[in-house]
């Protein structure tokens, strides 16, 4: 029986640390790079992997020699607003 995880990556700056109270350890992430990453675990299509991955993230793994063929796509996605991404999955 299938999970039905889905996962969303992306790479860049967030901000990072325990933005909670000072008697509870809560580590959080902050920025538009996790915001990105949400949109991609988001996106609602049959097309998609469990695993989706931006473009930025897959170039810098085929930069770090992952072979190419590892991903599916490019699948252009409309998410949430009218915001549309170019999304590659596993």
């Amino acid at each position: 029986m299938p999970l039905g995880l889905r996962i969303g990556l992306h790479a860049g700056d967030v901000a990072f640390g325990d933005f909670g109270a000072e008697n509870r350890i809560a580590v959080t992430l902050l920025g538009g790079t996790v915001n990105t990453a949400a949109r991609y675990e988001q996106a609602k299509s049959s097309e998609l992997g469990e695993i989706r991955i931006s473009p930025t993230l897959r170039d810098l793994m085929v930069g770090s020699g992952a072979h190419p063929d590892t991903f599916r796509g490019p699948t252009k996605v409309e998410v949430k607003h009218g915001v549309e991404l170019i999304v590659y999955s596993i």
